[in-house]
């Protein structure tokens, strides 16, 4: 005999997730890649909210960005 339930339970409100293809690329009409570009180009954003960065913590977040990616 089945067991009867009410409803239809918590997939109905919270499905499985899907697996990620990472091997997908992002649909942008954007071109993507990498662009290498002199130090002296890059200007700061002028709606940047923080004046003054911390240098400590700038040298873990570089660290964290080589050990693991972006």
């Amino acid at each position: 005999m089945d067991k009867r339930v009410l409803g239809r339970g918590l997939k109905a409100l919270i499905p499985d997730k899907k697996p990620v293809d990472k091997t997908h690329v992002f649909d942008s009409k954007i071109q993507q890649g990498i662009t290498t570009l002199p130090i002296d180009k890059i200007r700061t954003n002028q709606y940047q909210p923080r004046g003054t960065f911390d240098q400590d913590s700038l040298n873990e977040l570089a660290a964290s960005i080589k050990a693991k990616g972006f």
